[in-house]
């Protein structure tokens, strides 16, 4: 796990099994001085970037991975995650939000055992209800074997 907030007001949690951030919570890196609006109060400074990411932490090993096969970043209901300046807000800058799931592991083929579910492969970003702002915002996810003959083959 690694969990950094920066003196720029940056938030990271990475190499997560998974990220849960419950219904109606706002986690804001924006710079609004003393407000506590932080979905709509003017900015006095810029706002830091917010970066969750969730993966399997070995991408050779599928068999050490058997208890971790659903990386994921959940939003539940109202939850928000702020990264914003105002709109008309040509002073300062907005953080980039960065929300990932990722669940690959590296092969030399196929395996054998693809078929079992303990080594079914899954991630997922869910966002139900959630309000996301900032500047650039990307979320995705990925989950599969890549093969690496294939890739090889293919150059």
């Amino acid at each position: 796990m690694r969990t950094r907030v920066s003196s720029a007001q940056e938030i990271w949690i990475t190499n997560m099994q998974g990220i849960d951030v419950k219904a109606g919570v706002t986690v804001s890196t924006r710079n609004i001085g003393p407000s506590t609006d932080y979905l709509h109060a003017a900015s006095v400074g810029n706002a830091g970037a917010l970066t969750f990411t969730s993966q399997n932490p070995d991408v050779l090993n599928p068999i050490y991975n058997s208890d971790f096969n659903h990386p994921h970043v959940t939003l539940g209901t109202g939850a928000k995650l702020l990264a914003q300046v105002g709109e008309s807000d040509a002073t300062h800058e907005a953080g980039d939000v960065t929300l990932s799931a990722k669940n690959t592991n590296l092969s030399l083929g196929t395996s054998s055992l693809s078929g079992l579910s303990f080594l079914a492969r899954a991630a997922s970003v869910e966002l139900d209800g959630a309000t996301v702002k900032g500047g650039a915002v990307d979320i995705s996810s990925d989950a599969g074997d890549e093969n690496l003959l294939k890739s090889k083959l293919r150059r």
